[in-house]
């Protein structure tokens, strides 16, 4: 089951966000609704509104968003999709489905508002649940799986069952290959340990910046480490990784790196204080999206191919406000599991 549940996420996420709505209509039509999806012009932010009649007659209005996995909906989203329900008296409550999931802070503020949630992983299992096979297929633009079908040599396959591919351990990544995950979405399940936690971190502080900053970057995070060469100051700033490095010629060759990748430097000074500062935007000006996962990965790549060293040699991290009133604060990885 848990196999297909992946299956069926991944397929979502290849659909278009208009295919996308139309599936999830369709599947609460399964459980008894009646759906219409709203047109782009009209929607006002509701992309279906789904009603049932009982006892006591129901309507919801429906925010479909299609995300990537690491791409989770935080608190803010949770703010605004609430205003939906009262853009119709009618509307009892609202529901939030997605392919990806929440966070923490989400899910508190949703339950407060009685905003329903329902994550990527609830949607494909409600799926698997309440589809026949020919429609999920038809939904998702796939051929129904027969699993006593064996093909035939004149039909170009094999009778014996081929073995799935072996994904490569994120742990044993190497720089170089690091760097090339980059240039795709990344999954909860590509991430290590320490990078689900780190990345977890950079969600609450990215949904911190949205509530408590009115989304501006009101603090960075800085890095501390048990010992590392070549290095003065690491620290993270809402997409911005600022590394200055003591060493000119290990700099340059963090800079050369990011010239051959493509990332965006945002500033480079050579010669300070006998280092070099380089402040690089890998995912660009991130505007308003923003991918923890990359960011994380990214952090990792610094850690590695820059600094010669990795996320466990983090002695401790502290959130330093720019308001020059608010005492900095000390973190930890193990927090934000």
């Amino acid at each position: 089951m848990h196999c297909r549940v992946g299956e069926v996420r991944s397929q979502l996420l290849e659909k278009s966000p208009t295919e996308f709505e139309t599936f999830v209509a369709t599947l609460w039509e399964n459980q008894g609704w009646v759906t219409s999806v709203t047109t782009a012009s009209n929607d006002a932010g509701v992309d279906i509104i789904a009603e049932r009649s009982g006892l006591h007659d129901e309507k919801a209005a429906i925010q479909a968003k299609k995300y990537a996995v690491s791409n989770k909906i935080g608190r803010p989203d949770i703010q605004q999709y609430d205003t939906l329900r009262r853009q119709d008296p009618d509307v009892d409550f609202v529901i939030i489905v997605t392919t990806s999931g929440f966070t923490q802070q989400a899910e508190q503020l949703a339950s407060q508002l009685n905003v329903k949630l329902v994550n990527g992983e609830a949607l494909a299992e409600a799926a698997l649940d309440s589809l026949a096979e020919s429609q999920l297929a038809t939904l998702l633009g796939t051929a129904p799986q027969d699993d006593n079908t064996e093909s035939t040599p004149e039909q170009g396959g094999s009778s014996s069952p081929t073995e799935p591919e072996e994904q490569p351990d994120p742990e044993e990544l190497s720089a170089s290959e690091l760097a090339d995950s980059l240039s795709s979405e990344l999954t909860e399940d590509d991430l290590t340990e320490k990078e689900a936690q780190l990345a977890n971190l950079y969600e609450w502080y990215w949904d911190q910046r949205n509530t408590d900053f009115n989304g501006n970057a009101g603090s960075s995070l800085v890095f501390e480490f048990d010992a590392v060469d070549n290095l003065e100051v690491y620290q993270f700033l809402v997409g911005l990784h600022s590394i200055e490095f003591t060493d000119t010629k290990r700099a340059r060759e963090a800079r050369k790196t990011a010239q051959q990748y493509n990332w965006d430097i945002d500033n480079w000074e050579p010669n300070r204080r006998a280092g070099a500062l380089l402040n690089l935007k890998p995912n660009g000006n991130i505007g308003e999206k923003f991918d923890p996962a990359f960011e994380a990965r990214f952090t990792r790549i610094v850690f590695e191919g820059f600094l010669d060293t990795d996320l466990h040699t983090v002695r401790l991290i502290k959130q330093n406000p720019f308001d020059g009133k608010t005492e900095a604060r000390t973190l930890n990885l193990s927090e934000f599991e």
